[in-house]
């Protein structure tokens, strides 16, 4: 499976990634983790490898790419992970903040791949949402 969180909130975008990655860790009593710039050389071909990489004691690999739409070849993207879509030992979590998912990585968008856009609030939006956070960490605006 992949799942993509993208868009420009970045906020937003490392907050559900927290809770997605502990998520995953509470549920996974062995599991083999990998956290990647896509941005950084070879970073695409370091996670293609951890995923092919058969495991003696992990039953399950957990790969997250930071940059991963806006920082690669999106044609070498689709042809190394495209069948991960498929896999139920491995899952592809990726963030970005690209404010759209390019027509070449299409895939992503398809079941049984998990997306969610972080668009930037509207001034009312960004103003509920303030408030609301405030109100979870007991702060009075």
């Amino acid at each position: 499976m992949i799942i993509t969180l993208y868009g420009p909130d970045s906020y937003r975008r490392k907050k559900k990634l927290g809770e997605l990655v502990d998520n995953y860790l509470e549920k996974r009593t062995s599991l083999a983790f990998e956290m990647i710039d896509a941005e950084d050389e070879g970073a695409l071909e370091r996670a293609r490898t951890f995923l092919g990489t058969p495991s003696l004691f992990q039953d399950s690999k957990l790969v997250i790419i930071k940059n991963a739409i806006s920082g690669v070849d999106h044609g070498y993207f689709k042809k190394i992970f495209k069948n991960i879509t498929s896999s139920k030992e491995a899952t592809l979590l990726l963030s970005d903040g690209a404010k759209l998912i390019p027509k070449e990585l299409s895939f992503l968008k398809e079941k049984p791949n998990l997306t969610q856009e972080f668009a930037n609030f509207d001034k009312a939006g960004l103003i509920s949402f303030i408030r609301g956070e405030a109100k979870s960490r007991n702060i009075i605006i």
